[in-house]
């Protein structure tokens, strides 16, 4: 090839390179044009218009506000579908879920209790665990001569607090989901099967009921939905929330054993902190007795120094509230799964 034929080579690749830009620039005019022509930036031009009366000003303001949510709006989710993660769902095999229950002295409250668990209709799926904390009242000899379904026992060697309890309860489950149920509460029928389709189906780490009081109370507590700045702020969650034991191993979650805490919301704080997604469930399933008997109940317990000890419950979480960490994990409640093989676990 010549020089002269180089020279119209190059002209044709320059011409080509030139088309491409003449087209890439009109899909902007268009573009352009189409912002121009759009009800949003005729409210502006009208907004922006130095002889427009202040009134005339706020009105179309208000007028731009939907407008401007419906963009909003638009960008989050466009924002979720760009970050859509897919999770390949997979069958687990044995026990679905663990019931953790620390007992301590609830002798006339223990049937209940396991019976309910019970009968939430999944049979070996789920499997009880009651840690025995050295009750004092003689009814450690009593749970000795026990036995109920799916049900195993640890005995403490000596007396141990409600957080060691459980943490021994959570080492030793063998459940994919974890529930963590005081030995005076009871759960309604229905509430494992209603909170693992949630959880398989949309890949959340916990999910978390309304309640029920009864027995010297009968009142309903709806919870709110999840708002991850609240949970820095007070406890909402239920205590027999389920959550995803493979997230508790990942994260190196615990859980305390200080009595100087709320040591349930002190975990729900930890679980957040690391970045779990939560799910509120339609629904009284949590059924929490009120009574009052010679061992001091939960409730009378945690209506002793309550400020303190939110105080010091919160106090270790303060600094992260102001953290970039806390922004990214607070996006990380709005994210999307796309679940592979969402029923796959579920056989009812």
């Amino acid at each position: 090839m010549d020089d002269k034929d180089k020279r119209i080579a190059r002209l044709q690749r320059e011409l080509e390179l030139a088309k491409h830009q003449l087209i890439e620039l009109n899909k902007v005019k268009y573009e352009l044009e189409a912002i121009r022509r759009s009800r949003f930036w005729r409210i502006r031009e009208v907004f922006l218009a130095k002889h427009l009366k202040l009134s005339d000003r706020v009105d179309m303001l208000i007028k731009a506000i939907p407008i401007v949510s419906n963009i909003s709006k638009f960008i989050d989710q466009t924002y979720l579908n760009l970050t859509l993660e897919s999770v390949d769902n997979t069958k687990h095999e044995g026990v679905l879920i663990t019931v953790v229950i620390p007992y301590f002295n609830y002798y006339e409250f223990i049937d209940d209790c396991i019976n309910s668990v019970n009968n939430q209709g999944l049979g070996d799926k789920v499997e009880i665990i009651l840690v025995e904390g050295f009750s004092t009242d003689g009814s450690r000899e009593k749970i000795k001569k026990r036995k109920w379904d799916n049900t195993r026992v640890i005995y403490q060697g000596h007396r141990t607090s409600i957080g060691e309890n459980r943490l021994v309860g959570i080492q030793e489950a063998k459940g994919r989901y974890i529930c963590m149920l005081d030995a005076d509460d009871m759960l309604a029928p229905d509430y494992f099967k209603q909170a693992v389709e949630v959880l398989e189906r949309e890949h959340y780490d916990v999910v978390y009921p309304d309640i029920k009081f009864f027995e010297e109370d009968d009142r309903e507590q709806i919870k709110p939905d999840f708002y991850y700045d609240n949970i820095f702020e007070f406890n909402f969650l239920s205590t027999p929330s389920l959550f995803r034991k493979s997230f508790w191993e990942e994260h190196n979650i615990g859980y305390s054993d200080s009595k100087e805490i709320f040591e349930d919301w002190d975990f729900w704080l930890r679980m957040a902190k690391a970045g779990a997604r939560f799910k509120h469930l339609d629904g009284f399933y949590h059924l929490y007795r009120i009574h009052t008997t010679t061992v001091p109940s939960m409730t009378d317990l945690r209506l002793k120094d309550q400020v303190k000890k939110d105080n010091q419950t919160k106090k270790p979480y303060q600094s992260f509230v102001h953290t970039k960490e806390f922004k990214q994990v607070k996006q990380r409640q709005k994210k999307l799964f796309k679940v592979i093989n969402p029923d796959i676990n579920i056989t009812w």
